[in-house]
């Protein structure tokens, strides 16, 4: 029987051991949404894939649909330079920890997919962590709320979150909106 090898980019979100040696990754794809994949002995010292499928990278994945789970067949780091600082890296688990809670299964949102790996480009080129770092991973969590459609729409607002440009200039016109961005986001989480 011939399976359907799906190739798409995906950020790891977060894993669970199962078994001896084996994973289950939540990954979020470009194309087929969130999903939990099967990552065969990965844990083992000879998988060639577990470098590849750390938690919170960008990478490029193959999958086979399975009966319950995906299964990965193949993957390819496409970016990791977001993680090398541990102030970003604590951020971009901030950020995917919200991504995770707040999305459907098997439901492609290729907005949050966009509005993550843009994040994770943006801490990819920062230097050094700031509070425009901060703006970031808050106007990206307004855009999780937003597309998801948890948040809504507020004038000043309207065009930062709408867009998905995540950059200085982006990050300075949120600043003068910045409280009422922080209020909206706990309020959102609150409710």
């Amino acid at each position: 029987m011939a399976y359907h090898i799906y190739t798409t980019r995906a950020i790891i979100l977060a894993s669970r051991a199962e078994g001896d040696g084996h994973k289950v990754l939540t990954l979020l794809t470009e194309e087929l949404g969130i999903l939990n994949a099967h990552a065969q002995s990965i844990r083992t010292l000879k998988s060639k894939l577990r470098y590849h499928l750390q938690d919170y990278c960008f990478s490029r994945v193959s999958l086979v649909r399975g009966r319950v789970l995906w299964r990965i067949t193949g993957a390819e780091t496409l970016s990791r330079a977001h993680l090398v600082d541990p102030r970003s890296r604590a951020l971009v688990v901030e950020a995917c920890a919200l991504a995770s809670v707040i999305t459907l299964p098997d439901d492609p949102h290729t907005d949050l997919f966009e509005d993550m790996r843009v994040l994770l480009e943006y801490f990819g080129t920062c230097e050094y962590v700031d509070t425009t770092s901060s703006d970031a991973l808050l106007l990206t969590q307004l855009r999780i709320f937003s597309r998801t459609g948890f948040l809504p729409e507020y004038e000043n607002l309207k065009s930062l979150v709408g867009s998905q440009e995540l950059s200085r200039e982006a990050l300075a016109r949120f600043a003068m909106h910045r409280e009422e961005g922080r209020r909206l986001a706990r309020a959102t989480l609150l409710s």
